[in-house]
């Protein structure tokens, strides 16, 4: 019994000094400082810090503790970490993430905790929105409204926009899913599902 106990402390303890190569790391900052140049040096290093623990602690919960750290999956393990830290602290990255940069420049949020973050912690705005969204379209399909609502959850399969009006009707037997009839608003692009 105290062969086991002593086995995982040591594992513990071994698993920790793990590391990303230095060269990935350094380019991994040099990423962070063009992306997000208001970040101090200091920050920066910070940063990366925490995106390789994170990176790290992905892979054990994998069960690739052992794996090479310039294998393919560890890279895009650590990959993934620094592109959506980037993304989300960017405020015009595609994500349109403004909240988060500003929350970590008044305090409320701390840099180190960025990368293992939940999504809705994020970027509370745009989850708040697609909440909303889903309330409002579950409310109308309760209260049996047959006219047309707005969702961003249903996409256009000629634009590929997900800016559509609908509506749900029940076109066949009661036993069978109601038939969704949607219109694109960017292309008047019509279809059923």
């Amino acid at each position: 019994m105290d062969t086991r106990i002593s086995f995982k402390i040591q594992k513990k303890i071994s698993t920790k000094s793990i590391s990303y190569p230095d060269t990935i790391r350094d380019k991994s900052k040099d990423i962070l400082r063009e992306k997000l140049s208001n970040l101090t040096s200091e920050q920066v290093d910070i940063l990366e810090e925490s995106i390789n623990s994170a990176a790290i602690e992905s892979l054990e919960r994998e069960g690739l503790v052992e794996i090479n750290m310039t294998d393919k999956r560890a890279q895009r393990t650590y990959d993934q970490i620094l592109r959506r830290s980037c993304l989300h602290l960017n405020p015009s990255s595609p994500v349109e993430n403004s909240y988060l940069m500003n929350a970590v420049n008044n305090g409320e949020v701390s840099l180190d905790s960025i990368p293992t973050m939940n999504p809705i912690i994020m970027h509370p705005v745009a989850w708040r929105k697609q909440n909303e969204d889903r309330i409002v379209e579950a409310q109308q399909v309760a209260g049996g409204n047959t006219n047309l609502a707005t969702t961003r959850l249903l996409k256009c399969g000629k634009c590929n926009k997900n800016n559509v009006r609908y509506r749900e009707s029940q076109d066949r037997s009661a036993d069978e899913a109601a038939t969704i009839h949607a219109e694109c608003i960017e292309c008047n692009n019509v279809w059923t599902q």
